[in-house]
């Protein structure tokens, strides 16, 4: 059995940022380019009944695979990996979180209950369990820590899986620093791509309402000039004077119509009818 307690070290965000991006898929892609795990998912999330706390599982499989003589002690041969293939000694760890949702001590020091089991392992006789803690340094820095007790019980490569076990976890907290970091340039590079996102909407936002000015101001030139086409042909207020062909009373014109009889054939036609 091995008793082990070790620290990061200080981690530039503050605590309550790194304890909730922990499981994130964005925080866990930064932590398998860090630490060269081949693979690592939440398998499993659920909360309590009273929804106070919740609990979550980690499949990891690290890069690394276990020593002849311990595969040989264990009796492994192959291990299934990526899609399916087989790959001799490797091992598949799945870590069991349980946190309080909502915590006393927020925002200076979050805590979580860990198990740890791994593939090849009875968990009757092996068993990684402690206590992880994100505790605030200050405003803008933190640490992560943890506690354990590692036991391999069988005869032989026990102690020896053990060490292999602990310093594999202790090498992971060595290199969250880096971890941090490349996280945040991910979270900068995001955002980035979400502002030019954001300019390239604005920018064609501008463009439309630019067209539809033009449409616009092209729609009232048209429609003043038609108005001032109107102007010319009348006068507001007034209808258009109908012409009116004129015919001299005094004139003698076949063909007129016959309200407009020449005076002299009116004279002679009334003289007849006295």
């Amino acid at each position: 059995m091995v008793r082990s307690a070790f620290s990061s070290p200080s981690l530039g965000v503050d605590a309550r940022t790194l304890w909730r991006a922990r499981t994130t898929a964005l925080f866990m892609s930064c932590e398998r380019e860090v630490f060269g795990d081949l693979e690592s998912s939440i398998i499993m999330r659920e909360v309590d009944e009273s929804g106070t706390v919740e609990r979550y599982v980690v499949k990891t499989t690290p890069d690394f695979h276990l020593p002849y003589v311990a595969r040989r002690a264990l009796g492994v041969e192959a291990s299934s990996g990526k899609s399916g293939s087989k790959r001799k000694g490797f091992v598949d760890t799945f870590e069991e979180f349980e946190t309080e949702m909502r915590q006393s001590t927020a925002p200076y020091l979050y805590e979580a209950s860990l198990k740890s089991y791994s593939t090849f392992l009875s968990p009757l006789n092996s068993v990684i369990e402690g206590v992880v803690r994100c505790k605030s340094v200050d405003a803008e820095s933190c640490e992560l820590s943890v506690k354990l007790t590692c036991s391999v019980k069988i005869t032989g490569v026990g102690s020896m899986i053990e060490r292999i076990m602990v310093n594999k976890i202790k090498s992971k907290f060595e290199l969250y620093p880096k971890v941090v970091e490349l996280y945040k340039e991910k979270l900068r590079e995001r955002e980035r791509e979400m502002e030019a996102r954001r300019a390239l909407a604005e920018r064609e936002r501008r463009s439309r309402e630019t067209i539809e000015d033009d449409d616009a101001s092209d729609y009232q030139s048209v429609r003043s000039e038609s108005h001032e086409d109107d102007d010319n042909d009348s006068t507001p207020g007034q209808r258009p004077t109908a012409v009116v062909p004129v015919v001299s009373l005094g004139s003698d014109v076949r063909g007129a119509p016959a309200c407009c009889v020449p005076t002299r054939r009116r004279s002679s036609s009334a003289l007849a009818a006295y």
